[in-house]
C-alpha cells in the first residue's frame, strides 16, 4: 500500500503563494532553517495573522502521511503566539520544501507469509533541547508492523510532542518519551493496537522496544522505587506501567502478561529518532529512506532516495 499527499499539499502551497505573492519558491533540501535572533528579525512577522491556518493544513497531513513535515510544523505550531520576521522566512522555507517534494510516497509493505510471525515495534525518542524557543525536550515515536526477519514494515502510527518539563539528562528525557507519560505513546497507541492485532491474529504478538540510550533501558527495567517519589503522580505511574509491560511479574498468574522485549538500537537505525528533531540535508535523507519513503518512477514504479549534499 501507498500513502502519499500530492495534490493536498500543492494546494497548502498555492494557497501560500496565493497570500505572499510569491511567483516561485525555490528548491531546497530539508523543512527547516536555524533561527535568527538579530533585531530585525524579531519584529512581528508579515503571516501572523495565518500563520496558524497555514500550519494547521499541513499538520493534518503530516499525521496522515507525510512525517518529514511534522517536526518543522509542530515547532512553527507552538510559536504563533509569537510570530515574528524569523517564523516567516521559516515557514518560506517549509513551503518551498513542500511545493519540490509533494511526491514523495510512504510505503507499506507486509507479506501474507508474515502473518504467523510479524511483530509490533515501537521506537520512541527524545531530543534534549532540540527546540532553541523552549528547555523542555521534545519526545516522538515511531509505531510499526514489522515481518520477523526485518524486511517488510507497515507504518501505523508517529507522533511527535514537547514535554512537559525541563530534563536536565538526555536519560531523563529518553525516559519520559518511553514511558508515555505524556498519555502518547505506549499507552495510548501501542497497547491497544497490540490487543487489537492479537485479537485478530489469534495469536500471541511480540511487542519489540527499540531505544537508543542505555541509561534509559536501565531505568525501566529497575522499575519504580519510593526513592523516585518525587516524581510527580502520572510519571510514577507510568514508569511503573511500562516497567510491567517489558518486565512482567513471570511469577504472578494475575499479573498482565506481554510478550515484550526492550532493547538497545543504534540510533542510526532507531525510526523514532527523526521524530524529534529537524535534521541536516543528509541526514533527512537516509531518515526517509529508513522509514520507507520513495519517489514516483516510470510507468508508476517507485525509485529509492539520493543522498542529497544541499
Amino acid at each position: 500500500m501507498t500513502r502519499e499527499g500530492t495534490k493536498y499539499l500543492q494546494a497548502v502551497v498555492k494557497k501560500y503563494c496565493d497570500e505572499t505573492g510569491a511567483k516561485s519558491l525555490p528548491w531546497v533540501a530539508t523543512p527547516s532553517l536555524d533561527d535568527q535572533f538579530t533585531e530585525e528579525s524579531q519584529q512581528p512577522g508579515k503571516q501572523a495573522a495565518t500563520a496558524a491556518s497555514h500550519l494547521m493544513s499541513i499538520l493534518y497531513i503530516s499525521r496522515l502521511c507525510r512525517a518529514d513535515v511534522i517536526v518543522t510544523t509542530s515547532f512553527l505550531a507552538r510559536r504563533v503566539s509569537k510570530w515574528t520576521v524569523n517564523e516567516d522566512r521559516r515557514l518560506k522555507r517549509l513551503m518551498s520544501y513542500i511545493h519540490h517534494h509533494t511526491d514523495l510516497v510512504l510505503m507499506h509493505r507486509l507479506s501474507t507469509d508474515d502473518r504467523p510471525h510479524a511483530e509490533l515495534v515501537y521506537s520512541p525518542d527524545a531530543e534534549l533541547g532540540g527546540d532553541t524557543m523552549t528547555t523542555k525536550a521534545t519526545g516522538g515515536f515511531w509505531l510499526e508492523v514489522r515481518s520477523a526477519d526485518g524486511q517488510h514494515s507497515w507504518p501505523v502510527h508517529w507522533a511527535t510532542k514537547k514535554a512537559s518539563h525541563t530534563s536536565t539528562a538526555t536519560a531523563d528525557s529518553e525516559t519520559w518519551s518511553l514511558v508515555g507519560a505524556n498519555e502518547l505513546g505506549l499507552k495510548k497507541e501501542v497497547i491497544p493496537l497490540l490487543h487489537q492485532m492479537e485479537v485478530s491474529l489469534k495469536r500471541m504478538v511480540i511487542l519489540r522496544g527499540l531505544e537508543d540510550n542505555t541509561q534509559c533501558i536501565s531505568a525501566i527495567k529497575r522499575g519504580y522505587s519510593p526513592s523516585l517519589r518525587h516524581l510527580q503522580r502520572h510519571s510514577r505511574l507510568s514508569l511503573g506501567f511500562t516497567h510491567e509491560v517489558f518486565y512482567p511479574d513471570r511469577t504472578d498468574p494475575h499479573a498482565p502478561q506481554y510478550l515484550a522485549s526492550l532493547q538497545y538500537c543504534e540510533t542510526a537505525q532507531q525510526k523514532g529518532d527523526w521524530m524529534t528533531k529537524e535534521n541536516v540535508p543528509n541526514k533527512c535523507t537516509a531518515c526517509l529512506k529508513l522509514a520507507g519513503y520513495e519517489r514516483p518512477g516510470p510507468l508508476g514504479s517507485r525509485t529509492a532516495l539520493s543522498p542529497v549534499t544541499a
